[in-house]
């Protein structure tokens, strides 16, 4: 199949730019987004005593990472999709980068709560654009751009523990400076090529609410399932390391473990997304979600490699289906599906995230292994959920007329 290329608007910029070259582009810059998104939560247990934190404010951080990270990613996505806002793609990534960075050097949690919440603006102005750039450069592979684009936010976030950690752990809080260098390379990379990339096409304003205000409620169903589900992640990679850490694990051990854990979930979402192809996917959704409860609460009565091992099953079995959230949102909006993507991977992960600081709250009055067996009955919220869900169509069918790629058919 002949390569797709897109054309920059930049004067004075090369006539053409390969489509894989793009893809490749936005993925580095999702590696190094996610990557240093998530730089904080395996050095929790540091900040946690440097701080003098209670679980409910180290839970706070990463709701308040996600809010802004995540809660905020449609407006980017409208933005983007109503200017074009391509310079979006290097300021993103370097924001992002530089604020966490500083994090190490914040003298009070006030500080580092600003540090965070910056970071995570930089994350959400990143995201939309960079899904939507990597998806017009794909061209007729746009699901195998997709994917590619997307396995490099998750290889950032299972990189995250092995690029901090041990800097921290020889040098102390403030070497996050240090470990931010690669990023800003990388940050500044994009946005001198920023030019040479594809615009965006533009979307009606009025296009956009009537298609999206017909799949009104399947939409805020599939919202209300990717919350509850996310409440089980972000509490689980949040609290993950401190968990370790009591058990008597060090904090390179620890690091490692929640290394495995992402990178197990990583693999497990491109298993999800080919069950749901095969079966139906709201009755996979909800299977995997009951089926991972008995080895969340197994894992808490386990010790040493076993709870390692049922602690990553069950995550595999609550997040596994993630990706058929977005697969089904596209389907309900298919002329819309950046803005669909970006309600269920922006909205409702930062919704969900507002979980860590409850799961906190509730592990500083009772304790955290308490207070993970009461959150393992939540995952029978969405699977319930899912039986309120209508039948879709089997596969993703555009029904608008859409303006072609740039540079169909060249190269």
């Amino acid at each position: 199949m002949q390569e797709p290329t897109v054309q920059p608007d930049t004067p004075g910029a090369a006539q053409a730019v390969s489509g894989r070259h793009v893809v490749f582009l936005m993925t580095l810059g999702h590696l190094i987004n996610d990557l240093y998104a998530n730089a904080l939560t395996p050095i929790l247990p540091v900040l946690i005593d440097r701080f003098g934190l209670s679980m409910t404010q180290a839970g706070l951080l990463t709701t308040l990472r996600m809010l802004s990270g995540q809660v905020s990613q449609p407006f980017y996505g409208l933005l983007g999709d109503r200017l074009g806002r391509r310079w979006l793609l290097g300021l993103g990534p370097l924001l992002t980068v530089g604020l966490m960075g500083l994090a190490g050097w914040a003298p009070t949690y006030s500080v580092l709560i600003l540090c965070v919440v910056l970071a995570g603006i930089g994350s959400a102005s990143f995201h939309p654009q960079g899904a939507a750039v990597a998806g017009q450069a794909s061209g007729r592979r746009h699901g195998l751009g997709m994917g590619i684009f997307l396995s490099g936010g998750i290889v950032g976030v299972a990189i995250a523990p092995w690029l901090v950690v041990p800097l921290v752990s020889r040098w102390g809080l403030r070497a996050t400076l240090l470990a931010a260098v690669p990023g800003l390379l990388v940050g500044a990379f994009l946005w001198i090529r920023e030019g040479r990339l594809p615009q965006v096409h533009a979307v009606g304003r009025r296009t956009w609410r009537m298609d999206l205000g017909d799949s009104a409620k399947p939409l805020a169903l599939l919202l209300a399932i990717a919350a509850c589900r996310t409440v089980m992640e972000s509490s689980m990679i949040t609290f993950l390391p401190v968990l370790m850490r009591q058990r008597g694990f060090s904090l390179m051990g620890a690091g490692a473990i929640l290394s495995a854990f992402l990178l197990c979930i990583g693999v497990a979402s491109v298993l999800g997304g080919y069950l749901g192809d095969r079966w139906d996917p709201r009755r996979v959704i909800g299977v995997t979600l009951v089926l991972g409860i008995p080895f969340l609460q197994g894992s808490l009565r386990a010790e040493g490699a076993l709870m390692v091992a049922f602690w990553i099953v069950s995550g595999v079995l609550f997040l596994c289906s993630s990706s058929l959230n977005v697969a089904l949102a596209q389907r309900l909006a298919p002329d819309h599906a950046g803005t669909a993507s970006s309600l269920m991977s922006g909205l409702g992960l930062g919704l969900g995230g507002v979980g860590a600081t409850l799961v906190g709250r509730l592990a500083d009055a009772i304790g955290l292994v308490p207070a993970f067996q009461w959150l393992s009955w939540l995952p029978l919220v969405p699977a319930a959920l899912t039986l309120l869900l209508p039948a879709m169509p089997r596969a993703f069918v555009q029904t608008a007329e859409a303006p072609p790629a740039a540079g169909k058919g060249t190269g």
